[in-house]
């Protein structure tokens, strides 16, 4: 049995893809919930994401499409999946 990393890290892309830095597809994501960020000049939205990459389910944070993510391996199944 293989072991499964704990995080991941890729870049969000149109679509629900989950890309890593080179824009190879390395999995699927989802948008879960958002709140505003005051007097952010990135974005003034962060994102809290869940990911899919192998089979495997991680929950993490985002600034939006294009920009980059991190995440934690879920001990639960996704939502709504």
């Amino acid at each position: 049995m293989a072991t499964k990393p704990q995080e991941i890290g890729g870049y969000l892309d149109d679509g629900g893809v989950l890309t890593d830095w080179n824009g190879k597809k390395i999995g699927t994501y989802r948008l879960i919930a958002s709140w505003k960020l005051p007097n952010m000049y990135i974005s003034d939205r962060m994102f809290q994401v869940e990911a899919i990459v192998n089979g495997v389910t991680y929950t993490g944070r985002s600034a939006g499409v294009g920009m980059s993510y991190r995440g934690k391996r879920k001990k639960t199944p996704p939502r709504g999946r």
